[in-house]
C-alpha cells in the first residue's frame, strides 16, 4: 500500500493539525487475580471481535469479524452466534463468522455479542454511532515502543470534558487537516478510529482569555493490567497434586492464555500464536499481571505488546522464532520515498551503539542459553560452540522453558544473529498514524548523489516497526516525527 498524487502533496504541506473525537465507553473494571480453585480447569475459547470498539455515522453499516477467534490449541472455533443486545439498528449474520451491523438514526452506542461453541462468557463489541462524543480536542503526541509493549497518546481536550475520568475507555477518531482542508489519505481513515486506550492521567487544566482545555494521557490496556495482581501459580499435567491447576497437555503459553482469558478477553482481542513446547509444570511467582505475562513470554522467546486499537499480541520473537510470527498483525506497508522528508539507515549494534560492527570481531562472540525441562533437568546450548569465536563477549540467558535440545539449539542460533549488527532505518516525516508496532515495512528508495559501496542493499520486505514517536505543536503546525524500523533476521 502506498500513497500517491494529491495525498502526497497534502502530506508535505505545512500548517497541519489534527482534531479528534473522543468516543466514550464503559470504565474498565480492573480484575485482581488472587486465587484459583482446586482441581481441573477447562479453558473456553478466546473470542475476538474486530473491531471491538468502533464509531460510524448514523445509519452506516460496519462489518464485525469473529473469524480470528481461537480455541486453546490455536485452531479456529467452529461456530459463531451473533446477538444485538442493545442500541437499535439491524444485525445480519453473514454465516461466515462475520456479521454486518447497520446503525439507526440518531446518536447512541450498540452492543453486539458474539459467542462460540466452546465459550460461555459474554464477548461484546461496542459500536458508537451519530454524534456521540465527549468533546473535540487536539492530539499533541503519538508514542509507541516495543520495549514498553504499548502505546501512549497526549491530547488537549476542549469543551465539555465532564465525561473524562481516569480509567475511562476512549476511542480516538482523528480528522487530519492541511491548510484548512481535510484529507483521508485516499481512504486510509478508518471508521473504527485510530486509537483505543484508557485515560491514565488528567494532568493540567489550562485557562486563558481564549481557550480552556485539559491535558490528558491515554494509555494502552496493558498498562492497566499491572494494577491487577497474580498470586503464586502452579500448573501441572496430571491431577496428582493438591491445590493446583490441572492441565492435561500444558504448554507455557497456556499460562498466558489463562491469565488473559480471565475476563480480559471480554473487552479486548487477544492473539496468541501456537507453541508445541509442552512442559510438565510451571511455577509462576507473585507480581503485577502484565509483568507476569511478559516474564512467561520472554522465557520462551515470545513478545507481548498492544496494538493501537487495544488488541494484545503474544507472538514468537520475530528474529528468534519467526516461524511463530502471527501473520495477521497486518499487511506490509510500502514506504515510498515521497512520503518522508529524510531517512537515516545504518548497520549498527542495536544493544551497543558505540561498538562499530566488524565481520571478524562481532559484538557478541557467543550466546549461551540454559533451559529447564519438565523433569527439572537443565539444558544448555551454545552458539557457536567455540567459545573463542570472533573474540566477542558472551551473552548468557537463563531460566528459559524448553523441552528439547534441538529447539534450544535453534533458539541459540537465531538469538546469536539477533544480537549482531542489523539494519535500522528511521523515517522522519509528518504525522503518519496508519502503521502500528510490528507492522511490516517495505521501502522504495533510490540512493541518490552517487552513493556507492554502502553495502546495505534495498531490503524490500525485511523491516518491521519498532517505534513511533511524534511530538506535535498545534499552534505552529509542526507535525514532524519519526517511525523507527529494524531488519528481520533471515
Amino acid at each position: 500500500m502506498a500513497l500517491s498524487g494529491g495525498d502526497v502533496t497534502n502530506l508535505k504541506k505545512h500548517q497541519q493539525w489534527c482534531d479528534c473525537r473522543f468516543v466514550s465507553f464503559a470504565a474498565h473494571n480492573v480484575v485482581n487475580i488472587t486465587t484459583f480453585g482446586d482441581g481441573g480447569w477447562t479453558p473456553s475459547d478466546l473470542i475476538n471481535i474486530h473491531p471491538r470498539h468502533s464509531w460510524v455515522n448514523s445509519q452506516d453499516p460496519i462489518t464485525l469479524d469473529g473469524t480470528d477467534s481461537r480455541q486453546v490449541d490455536g485452531t479456529a472455533v467452529t461456530g459463531y452466534a451473533w446477538t444485538l443486545v442493545s442500541g437499535g439498528g439491524g444485525l445480519v449474520d453473514n454465516a461466515d463468522g462475520t456479521a454486518t451491523y447497520t446503525s439507526p438514526a440518531g446518536t447512541g452506542t450498540a452492543i453486539i455479542r458474539l459467542k462460540s461453541d466452546g465459550n460461555t462468557s459474554d464477548n461484546d463489541a461496542r459500536v458508537a454511532f451519530g454524534e456521540t462524543r465527549l468533546n473535540i480536542g487536539t492530539v499533541t503526541g503519538f508514542h509507541a515502543d516495543i520495549s514498553t509493549g504499548g502505546w501512549e497518546l497526549s491530547v488537549r481536550a476542549y469543551g465539555d470534558c465532564t465525561g473524562l475520568e481516569r480509567q475511562k475507555g476512549i476511542l480516538l477518531v482523528v480528522n487530519d487537516f492541511w491548510n484548512g482542508s481535510g484529507s483521508d489519505f485516499g481512504g486510509y481513515k478508518w471508521s473504527n478510529g485510530v486509537f483505543y486506550g484508557y485515560v491514565d492521567r488528567i494532568r493540567t487544566i489550562h485557562i486563558d482569555s481564549e481557550v480552556a482545555y485539559l491535558e490528558i494521557k491515554i494509555v494502552s490496556p496493558s498498562t492497566l493490567l499491572n494494577r491487577g495482581s497474580v498470586s503464586d501459580l502452579y500448573f501441572v499435567r496430571t491431577d496428582t497434586a493438591d491445590n493446583n491447576i490441572v492441565y492435561a497437555t500444558f504448554m507455557a503459553i497456556h499460562a498466558i492464555w489463562w491469565l488473559l482469558e480471565n475476563k480480559y478477553n471480554t473487552r479486548h482481542n487477544v492473539y496468541i500464536s501456537t507453541d508445541d513446547n509442552a512442559i510438565l509444570n510451571l511455577k509462576v511467582g507473585k507480581g503485577p499481571q502484565f509483568d507476569v505475562i511478559q516474564d512467561i513470554a520472554a522465557r520462551t522467546f515470545y513478545v507481548t505488546f498492544d496494538s493501537k486499537l487495544g488488541d494484545m499480541y503474544v507472538v514468537g520473537d520475530i528474529d528468534v522464532r519467526f516461524s511463530n510470527y502471527f501473520t495477521n498483525i497486518g499487511a506490509e506497508f510500502t514506504m515510498d520515498e515521497d512520503l518522508f522528508d529524510a531517512m537515516d539507515a545504518r548497520w549498527e549494534d542495536i544493544t551497543d551503539l558505540g561498538d562499530p560492527p566488524s565481520i571478524v570481531d562481532p559484538t557478541y562472540g557467543q550466546v549461551e542459553l540454559t533451559a529447564i525441562q519438565s523433569d527439572l533437568e537443565e539444558l544448555i546450548s551454545k552458539h557457536p560452540e567455540d567459545v573463542a569465536y570472533g573474540g566477542g563477549v558472551i551473552a548468557q540467558v537463563g531460566g528459559l522453558i524448553c523441552e528439547t535440545q534441538a529447539d534450544l539449539d535453534v533458539w541459540a542460533d537465531k538469538y546469536f544473529f539477533k544480537l549482531q549488527p542489523q539494519m535500522t532505518a528511521s523515517f522522519r516525516m509528518f504525522l503518519f498514524h496508519h502503521v502500528d508496532l510490528y507492522s511490516r515495512i517495505g521501502w522504495n528508495v533510490t540512493i541518490r548523489n552517487d552513493l556507492t559501496n554502502h553495502g546495505m542493499g534495498s531490503p524490500a520486505n525485511d523491516l518491521y516497526v519498532t517505534g513511533v514517536d511524534f511530538d506535535i505543536d498545534p499552534g505552529l503546525g509542526t507535525w514532524r516525527g519519526a517511525i523507527q524500523t529494524q531488519s528481520r533476521v533471515s
